[in-house]
């Protein structure tokens, strides 16, 4: 169905506070960003030679003390920093923001996290894929560590692992590792960029692995951990000597890393990828995804996937499968976006105070409007830019 451009004149105008007291009881807090870490060398900061800067409200730069080269290239690639082996950059801020506690409430009960990387390895030798992302101390014994890491099996250049262990190989708990388990990395023709994302919920159980936002096979080792591998030593790119296994370091291109501090699922995931396949600092972004599970601003970029506020007649916003009971999207300011999608069976209500409104408005053919499951609300002045197609599931409302 298509609308013709016209004013839809529904419009509330209540106080915001008594809007969430009306529906919720009280007035709620807005979520903390899951997002702990987000380095894209496609935005690197002033001085991409000597440091990489992280664009999350954590701040938590790198330093480039061993001159890895920082690669310019807006062409099918972007931006990317080439490590070789034994190259490394060195955190610079909280060492705790990264310490995934694996033994909080007991051997195997701990921290959710994800990590997520887009990177182009090089196969041209052994080692090559090893060691993206370190929080870790050597420990003893040969190869061993405390702490974890993230990055490629430094045996078998096509498997991606994440080890979690106190320096003792035989307690360590490891989602996914070495020959007992990881993914298969397949290669894709022409060696492209791939993304690679693992999730956990820190529980012990196996934590899962994606590849370009797809659900991989991975074959899980599960063992139990028996002790405490927090730690404060620095966070670590590239190349780290743990137990004297030396140029161990990826050596390839690092695009973008993103550490969350919660467990994405798989549609969060998915829209990481899809959103731009996958969304880069300097690629244009035209869809964003609500990655709040409940009451929050829309026009604060951390409550988005990947992190840009919908805005503007190219945009195109999607309250989607992120909110697991019904929950409100406020904005005390007008917002144009070019296609809007409401697509969970919990409702949204899209709220603000008199000065908010909603204009949907394209800058080539029509918007568009999709309604594909559940019951939700536009609480404030809407109008029509432009012709605009409404699509309605069945059983939906709006």
């Amino acid at each position: 169905m298509t609308l013709l451009k016209q004013n839809l004149g529904r419009k509330t105008h209540w106080p915001l506070a008594a809007v969430f007291v009306l529906l919720f009881g009280q007035t709620p807090s807005t979520a903390d960003a899951a997002r702990i870490l987000y380095l894209d060398a496609a935005s690197p900061g002033g001085s991409p030679l000597t440091q990489w800067d992280d664009l999350s409200p954590s701040g938590y730069n790198f330093a480039n003390t061993s001159g890895i080269t920082h690669v310019d290239n807006a062409g099918l690639d972007m931006d990317y920093y080439d490590f070789n082996q034994d190259e490394h950059m060195d955190g610079l801020g909280d060492e705790t923001l990264f310490d995934f506690e694996t033994d909080k409430a007991g051997p195997g009960l701990g921290d959710p996290f994800t990590i997520n990387a887009y990177v182009r390895q090089n196969h041209s030798f052994d080692y090559s894929s090893a060691f993206i992302a370190n929080k870790a101390t050597p420990a003893n014994g040969a190869g061993q560590f405390q702490g974890w890491t993230f990055g490629g099996n430094a045996d078998t250049p096509t498997k991606w692992d994440v080890l979690l262990q106190p320096g003792n190989n035989s307690t360590r708990l490891v989602d996914q590792t070495h020959d007992n388990g990881g993914i298969n990395n397949p290669i894709p023709p022409g060696n492209p960029p791939v993304m690679v994302t693992y999730t956990t919920d820190g529980s012990g159980s196996p934590g899962n692995w994606y590849l370009n936002g797809t659900l991989a096979t991975s074959n899980p080792q599960t063992d139990s951990l028996n002790n405490s591998i927090l730690n404060d030593v620095q966070l670590v790119l590239g190349h780290k000597n743990l137990g004297g296994k030396p140029n161990e370091g990826i050596r390839g291109e690092v695009h973008f890393l993103e550490i969350y501090d919660e467990q994405l699922d798989a549609a969060a995931v998915a829209a990481r990828w899809n959103s731009g396949s996958p969304v880069r600092a300097d690629v244009p972004t035209n869809i964003s995804n609500w990655d709040i599970d409940g009451f929050g601003d829309w026009n604060d970029p951390i409550n988005w996937i990947p992190g840009q506020v919908p805005q503007g007649n190219t945009a195109s916003a999607n309250l989607g499968t992120k909110i697991t009971s019904n929950s409100t999207v406020f904005t005390n300011s007008p917002v144009t976006v070019k296609g809007l999608s409401f697509d969970n069976a919990n409702s949204y209500a899209i709220t603000g105070p008199g000065s908010a409104s909603l204009t949907l408005e394209a800058d080539m053919g029509n918007a568009t409007l999709d309604v594909l499951q559940g019951t939700h609300e536009i609480q404030i002045a809407t109008s029509l830019g432009s012709n605009t197609d409404v699509d309605v599931g069945t059983g939906a409302r709006l």
